[in-house]
């Protein structure tokens, strides 16, 4: 894996041409901002715009709130200075200007590439590319207790034997 990339950036038009950065910094802004977890809020996107298929607005804004769009967009478009700080150059509100629903497609695109471009492959991770049912024991897994340890009749203080 290599560890010099930093993200995935994917070009956009807002106010003028702008970058969408996908990284921790990107992962961390919207969960700062929105209280939600990055991840879920993709997966709603995701679900709603399956990859290989025409982004259909509509279907994406009954999943995901205008708000949650407004502030993915603007924590991806961040910048970092010479000492490798992000900085965000827009506004929260002044992002919500420039999406429309006209241009809403296109920036759903370009968050659906940057989020694809910036996963790890499932080997990368180390998860498992099969059914989890391959990799777990059939029936139930059973955990012995300590050794020592019975629950049965010697439990508790000891009987009185005099």
């Amino acid at each position: 894996m290599d560890l010099s990339n930093p993200g995935a950036v994917v070009e956009i038009k807002l106010d003028k041409p702008r970058k969408l950065v996908f990284d921790m910094n990107t992962f961390a802004a919207f969960e700062e901002k929105t209280g939600k977890f990055f991840l879920d809020v993709i997966a709603d996107i995701i679900e709603a715009a399956p990859p290989g298929q025409p982004v259909r607005p509509l279907e994406v804004l009954r999943k995901v709130s205008m708000a949650d769009l407004r502030a993915l967009v603007w924590a991806a478009v961040h910048t970092y200075d010479l000492h490798g700080e992000p900085h965000w150059p827009l506004t929260l509100t002044q992002v919500g200007r420039y999406i429309t629903i006209q241009n809403l497609p296109e920036i759903l695109n370009a968050v659906l590439r940057g989020q694809a471009e910036s996963s790890p492959q499932a080997a990368e991770v180390g998860e498992s590319l099969g059914p989890v049912e391959e990799l777990m024991p059939a029936g139930p897994v059973v955990i012995p207790p300590p050794k020592g340890v019975n629950g049965g009749e010697n439990s508790g203080p000891p009987a009185d034997t005099t």
